[in-house]
């Protein structure tokens, strides 16, 4: 898909450029130079978009991997808890642990 994007981003600059240059044979048709610019807008427009989706995508990676990392370091402080309150504790007194094991 992003290179369908990137694809069809370097069509419209060359689109526009084609446009600009033959603008006189294509003023009949419809294409005024109002027309060119807002498509030109519109591609800019999108451009920006896209590095503002780039940026967060990015960012949403990291905060990925502080999340699973910080999963770990609790599923790790959880299993050492609930080993010891299993150890100390006496099974009757173990679900206000929120352990529901049997044994």
């Amino acid at each position: 898909m992003k290179t369908d994007f990137a694809a069809k981003m370097n069509n419209t600059k060359l689109m526009v450029s084609g446009l600009t240059s033959y603008s006189e044979q294509l003023k009949r048709r419809g294409i005024d130079e109002e027309f060119i610019n807002e498509l030109k807008l519109l591609s800019n427009e999108i451009e920006i978009l896209n590095n503002e989706q780039e940026h967060i995508k990015s960012e949403l990676k990291a905060k990925t991997l502080d999340l699973r990392n910080k999963l770990k370091q609790m599923n790790k402080k959880y299993s050492e808890a609930k080993k010891l309150v299993k150890i100390e504790i006496p099974q009757i007194q173990w679900l206000s642990f929120g352990i529901n094991d049997k044994r």
